[in-house]
């Protein structure tokens, strides 16, 4: 009798762990569902917005990576297709990607912000306009996790030639 209660005990004791290792299991699932809808898909956003096809070129080929900040959300300034003159040199993007969502609210507060390549970007503000670097930024758009703003021209020193 001893021996059968024993086994029974193990027994019971042994479906039980299965079953909170299928419960733990069955509980995270969820929770990587809501992950994968918060991710960020720069490339996509930029290609939704108008008049910056050719940064969003660049930063598609780029691929770059912000599966550690998705969450936040990123800021994107995007020189528009006007100011990106020469086909044969490519944006270093991550210069112009911020970590988080950079809202009008937190430019007005912002003296500089720091891009995904540790560039110092100054902020300022002119007539109620922004000016990132000096350059004036146009429009803002959201998208999901993504804020895109448009900017009048590209950055003096983040440009590097492909040509050789």
């Amino acid at each position: 009798m001893k021996k059968m209660v024993i086994g029974m005990t193990a027994a019971l004791a042994v479906g039980g762990l299965v079953f909170a290792q299928n419960a733990a299991i069955e509980t995270a699932a969820p929770a990587a569902a809501e992950t994968v809808q918060e991710t960020v898909d720069i490339a996509s956003a930029l290609a939704e917005t108008e008049n910056v096809q050719k940064f969003g070129n660049a930063v598609a080929v780029a691929q770059i990576d912000v599966s550690s900040i998705a969450l936040d959300g990123v800021t994107v300034f995007a020189p528009v297709d006007t100011a990106v003159t020469d086909p044969n040199t490519i944006i270093n993007v991550e210069d112009y990607i911020v970590p988080g969502k950079i809202t009008a609210e937190i430019l007005a507060e912002a003296n500089t912000l720091i891009t995904l390549s540790g560039k110092e970007l100054t902020v300022e503000s002119q007539d109620g306009t922004y000016l990132i670097n000096g350059i004036a930024v146009n429009n803002t758009i959201e998208d999901g996790n993504v804020v895109i703003n448009t900017l009048n021209g590209v950055f003096a020193d983040t440009s590097l030639s492909l040509l050789f």
